[in-house]
């Protein structure tokens, strides 16, 4: 019976044994109510901001921010700013923000701060009224969606119901022979499919530091279109994008993985490119297809044998020179 006994107490022994060896928890533990959703977590020294633009993860210093309307936006004590702050001034499409009054240097985001700065909002003035919008989940804004004016000069609005516009949509302007000049927010991330599509008295684009891509036959057909200033962060140049246009040189970005089929084809003015990335991204025999007969490369000199035997640029390694 002694040993039944200590058999049947020795569960109870270790439960107590258990309870009394619980700890607190440990700074890189959570702790939960009762509904199981984390109330707080630690971490190693990073204080996360509730303003969706600030991160407090680096030295911090003071940004302030002219924004040159009624609309004013509080100066931040911060080592980085992660998207592009927003603000309303209808009427207005907000290009972007600069180093200087005077509007040299614009500034990418995200934005590393480095020492205490003050930024500058540039605005551009123009007909706004007579666009739809749908939401994205995905891209975490307003995409534009149909555009039923008719002017020459056309500014897309950064901001909808106080959520930045993100992306100019499928077709917006599709076959509009009236556009000659379209001002883009600092918001925009990608071009999507069609969007300036045989838009023919376009003559000049100019991608912000926020576009990451251009879609499939998004400017193609747009045959007075001269000048494309691609985004210094775009990633992706889809099929068709410029084909048919009037480019006579264009500057493919250094983030640039992708030149897609025809993405260049058919445009007998185009004799220039000039490729900053240091790892050529992919091309496929048709990227170019159809530009000058004298179209040359240019590529950074120390990557010019890269180029050369890339498996993508092989071909075309007689074509391929040193930039100045």
């Amino acid at each position: 019976m002694k040993k039944t006994r200590i058999i049947l107490l020795l569960p109870i022994f270790l439960l107590l044994l258990g309870v009394g060896c619980h700890k607190d928890p440990t700074p890189d533990s959570f702790t939960s109510d009762q509904s199981g959703t984390s109330l707080t977590s630690y971490t190693s020294g990073t204080t996360e901001s509730s303003d969706p633009y600030i991160s407090e993860d680096l030295t911090p210093y003071w940004v302030t921010f002219v924004t040159d309307t009624e609309a004013t936006l509080e100066r931040v004590h911060t080592g980085v700013i992660r998207e592009m702050p927003v603000v309303d001034n209808p009427g207005f499409t907000l290009v972007g923000w600069y180093l200087e009054a005077s509007f040299i240097n614009i500034v990418s985001f995200p934005y590393y701060v480095k020492e205490d700065v003050t930024l500058y909002a540039k605005w551009s003035k123009g007909e706004i009224s007579q666009f739809t919008y749908n939401y994205s989940d995905d891209l975490g804004g307003y995409i534009v969606t149909s555009y039923g004016g008719n002017a020459v000069n056309v500014v897309i609005p950064s901001t909808y119901k106080e959520k930045p516009i993100v992306a100019i949509g499928q077709q917006l302007f599709y076959r509009n022979g009236a556009i000659e000049a379209v001002s883009l927010p600092a918001t925009i991330k990608v071009i999507e499919m069609q969007a300036f599509k045989d838009a023919t008295s376009l003559l000049e684009i100019r991608l912000p530091s926020s576009v990451v891509e251009v879609g499939t036959d998004a400017f193609a057909g747009a045959s007075s279109l001269k000048t494309a200033i691609l985004s210094s962060n775009l990633e992706v140049i889809g099929n068709n994008a410029f084909e048919g246009t009037n480019l006579t040189s264009v500057i493919i970005p250094a983030m640039v993985k992708e030149i897609n089929y025809q993405a260049f084809a058919a445009i007998p003015t185009l004799n220039s490119v000039t490729l900053e990335a240091l790892t050529p991204p992919l091309r496929f025999h048709s990227s170019f297809e159809g530009a000058n007969a004298s179209l040359k490369y240019y590529v950074h000199g120390q990557v010019l044998n890269d180029y050369k035997t890339s498996p993508y640029w092989q071909d075309y390694a007689s074509l391929i020179f040193a930039k100045a």
